[in-house]
């Protein structure tokens, strides 16, 4: 989806955190005739925890002690091996987050469409409260006339029982 100002921080956040997922993901690539001491260097250099890496000055000094092996003789293949390796691996991770890229852009659709539902069910139910509102005036203006006709026709009453008790018998 599009970044805009309100997302954007929430959205680098969790950027951050599926990269850093990804990133543990990545190991040195090794190729079938790496010496155990090249294997256990790059082992080292990729490890996830920083503080796990060794310092420079400790690479520099495996690395003199390597030149001194037959690793200067490794052919140009086995470095073309190692790229491809971590080519694939980085494209397999790449696939991976444009699969959840889909998946969270296809969640954040469900709930707009949720949010919507909501939306209308609230308008609806403020609707329905103003009608409720209106038949409870309606129904209590006709209480109140109810009750002028009752009042009405019970003064209608006495006074006919009043007039027909006082009236002289003819």
């Amino acid at each position: 989806g599009d970044v805009d100002g309100g997302d954007s921080l929430l959205q680098v956040r969790g950027l951050g955190g599926t990269l850093q997922g990804c990133c543990r993901k990545v190991k040195a690539p090794h190729t079938g005739d790496m010496s155990g001491e090249i294997k256990s260097l790059l082992d080292s250099i990729w490890e996830h925890d920083r503080k796990q890496r060794p310092a420079f000055s400790s690479i520099i000094e495996v690395l003199e002690d390597i030149s001194q092996t037959d690793f200067v003789n490794i052919a140009q293949q086995d470095f073309l091996r190692m790229r491809q390796a971590w080519q694939r691996e980085l494209e397999e991770i790449y696939l991976d987050l444009q699969r959840k890229e889909v998946q969270l852009n296809q969640r954040e659709e469900q709930v707009k469409q949720q949010q919507q539902e909501i939306e209308q069910r609230q308008n609806s139910l403020q609707q329905e409260k103003a009608n409720l509102h209106l038949e409870q005036k309606e129904l209590s203006n006709l209480i109140l006339e109810l009750c002028m006709v009752v009042i009405s026709q019970r003064k209608t009453g006495l006074e006919t029982k009043h007039h027909a008790h006082n009236s002289p018998p003819n």
